[in-house]
C-alpha cells in the first residue's frame, strides 16, 4: 500500500504529522514522498483519491470516472444485445462496476442507472 488519506482537525496538526511521516520514511525506509502527490487540503473541497473525491464524512465518485463507467456499461450492454458476450459476463461486468462505485455515496445513482443497463421495468 502506498496511498493514504489522513483527516485531522487542524492544518497545524497535519503539517506536524506530515513532517513526522517524512522523517520516519527517510530514517527507516530511505524513502521520500512525491511532492505533487502529497497535499494538505481543506475538507470543504474534498480530496481526489483513487477515482473518488473523499470528504471527511462521505465519498463521491469523481465525475470523469462516472462518465467512463457509463460508457463501459453501454458498451457491455451493446455487446450483450449483439450476442458478443454471455449473460453471465454482462451481469459480472455490471456487478463489478457497481461494486466499485458502491464505496461512494451512490445508492440513488446506482438505482437510477441499473434499470437502464439491466432493462428492468
Amino acid at each position: 500500500m502506498d496511498d493514504m488519506v489522513i483527516f485531522l482537525n487542524s492544518k497545524e496538526e497535519l503539517i506536524e504529522l506530515l513532517e513526522s511521516i517524512k522523517k520516519w520514511l527517510d530514517e527507516n525506509l530511505i524513502l521520500t514522498l512525491k511532492p505533487p502527490a502529497t497535499m494538505i487540503n481543506t475538507r470543504i473541497h474534498g480530496l481526489p483519491f483513487l477515482g473518488f473525491r473523499v470528504f471527511s464524512n462521505f465519498i463521491r465518485v469523481k465525475s470523469q470516472n462516472l462518465q467512463r463507467i457509463k460508457k463501459k456499461l453501454n458498451e457491455r450492454k451493446k455487446q450483450f444485445e449483439n450476442g458478443l458476450i454471455t449473460e453471465d459476463s454482462y451481469t459480472l461486468s455490471i456487478s463489478a462496476m457497481f461494486e466499485h462505485i458502491g464505496f461512494a455515496r451512490s445508492f440513488n445513482l446506482r438505482q437510477k442507472y441499473i434499470r437502464f443497463w439491466a432493462d428492468i421495468e
